[in-house]
């Protein structure tokens, strides 16, 4: 089950999957540009929000109009890797 993650410019994003350490998949409102960065407030826990900072790997129009993301994370923090990855399997 996805992950509820606020974009920088205010829309709601699902964070789906973080994949070779610093890869994330997601489904957006909103469409990015390739090589385009762009931030997200993941909240892991009601007490613990995290920024991750990405930059757009793929991106792909789906038929009700949103769009799937792959980005790189950039500087993500083994640490904090670990946390999403956990928060995503906790909410499935």
């Amino acid at each position: 089950m996805p992950i509820a993650a606020r974009l920088g410019t205010g829309e709601i994003a699902e964070l789906l999957a973080i994949e070779r350490h610093d890869q994330l998949a997601l489904v957006s409102p909103r469409s990015f540009a390739p090589g385009a960065p762009f931030s997200m407030d993941v909240d892991l826990a009601p007490d613990r929000t995290l920024v991750v900072s990405c930059k757009v790997i793929a991106i792909k129009r789906r038929e009700d109009g949103r769009f799937d993301v792959r980005g790189r994370a950039v500087a993500l923090r083994r640490a904090d890797r670990e946390a999403i990855a956990v928060a995503l399997s906790v909410a499935t």
